[in-house]
Formats: structure tokens, sequence, C-alpha cells
């Protein structure tokens, strides 16, 4: 562990990587989590009613979004796509800053999800709460993709209702992407 406080390392692979599978196992590296990979190419020319985007941090939706089961089965992360952060207050924060973070219900809210943009892709990263309402997450992003000429991909739990909710937005599976963990060992530091 170094003094900057590292004490995790996650690499992610694609499924079908058999070789850097192997890589990952015997560098001692476990399977944490297995995400769904899906992407959406066709987007939604009309505009998704109900959809709010927060402009400031409200510690409710923060402590709401920690006190989902879909929080502890990312394992408290989200991802832009290739690379898996952790999902802290400062992190949402940050979403926040950036207009990523999309919302539905009053208060309390009943779904949220984050979303980043990155070199013409719209990545939803994280998401949880009811899947009627995840579907409209993804069909606001389609919608938002076809104003700015984006793809869309959404990273969920794979096996989850999730799953289902962006299919019926209009996403299709393109991959799975697994998730591997290692705890750092911590070094003493001599004074």
């Amino acid at each position: 562990m170094t003094r900057e406080g590292a004490t995790i390392a996650r690499l992610c692979t694609g499924s079908s990587n058999l070789a850097s599978r192997r890589h990952l196992d015997k560098t001692g590296f476990k399977l944490s989590q297995r995400f769904q990979r899906l992407k959406a190419d066709r987007p939604l020319r009309n505009p998704v009613r109900g959809i709010k985007r927060p402009r400031k941090f409200n510690p409710q939706v923060w402590r709401w979004v920690t006190s989902r089961p879909e929080f502890e089965k990312s394992h408290h992360t989200f991802s832009d796509g290739w690379t898996w952060y952790p999902l802290d207050s400062k992190a949402f924060t940050r979403f926040v800053s950036q207009r990523g973070v999309i919302c539905t219900g009053s208060a309390p809210i009943s779904s949220c999800s984050l979303f980043s943009r990155e070199e013409g892709r719209l990545t939803l990263g994280f998401t949880a709460g009811n899947p009627e309402e995840i579907s409209l997450h993804g069909k606001y992003l389609l919608n938002a993709a076809a104003k700015g000429g984006d793809r869309v991909r959404a990273l969920v739990p794979k096996g989850t209702r999730l799953v289902r909710a962006l299919e019926s937005a209009g996403f299709e599976k393109s991959g799975t992407i697994l998730v591997y963990e290692k705890q750092l060992t911590s070094k003493v530091q001599k004074s």
C-alpha cells in the first residue's frame, strides 16, 4: 500500500479474453463482479419526461444511492467504460457538477443513474432504483445522444432486472465485463 492510501487494485477484462483471465488468476486477482455491457446505436428523437438532472449536491440523494442494493452489488464503484472508480461522495459531487446525474421521483427519489460523456460516447456507469424508471433513463440518454451525435453504452451488474430494463429502452447486450480485485499489502514505512 502506498502512502497515498490505495488499498485495492481493480482490473477488468472481457469475458472472452482467456489469456487476460488466466494472467489475473496467476497474479492473485479474484473475480469480484460480472457486468453486462449494453449498447444502443439508434438515437431516440422523442424527448423523455419526468427526468431531473440536479445542479447541486444533495446529501439526501447521496444517502439514498448508498442505501440501495445496487450500490452494494456494484461494490461501491462506477465505470466510464473500461475503468472502475470508487463511488464516494466526492465522485458523486463531481458527477452532479458535470450534470451527469439523472433522477426520477420526487422527495425521496425512486431511481438514480450516473453517466459520463467522452469521445462521442455517453456511458451509463451506475444505476439504481425502479427498473421501469431506469428504462426511462436509458431513453433519456438515447435522446441526448441524438442531439449530440453520440453513441450510448451502459454497464450494469449482470443478471439483474436493470439489464432487462435497458433492453426495453432499446439497448442490446454487447458483452460481459469481468472485474477483478486484489487487496494490496501494506508496507511499514520507517520514519
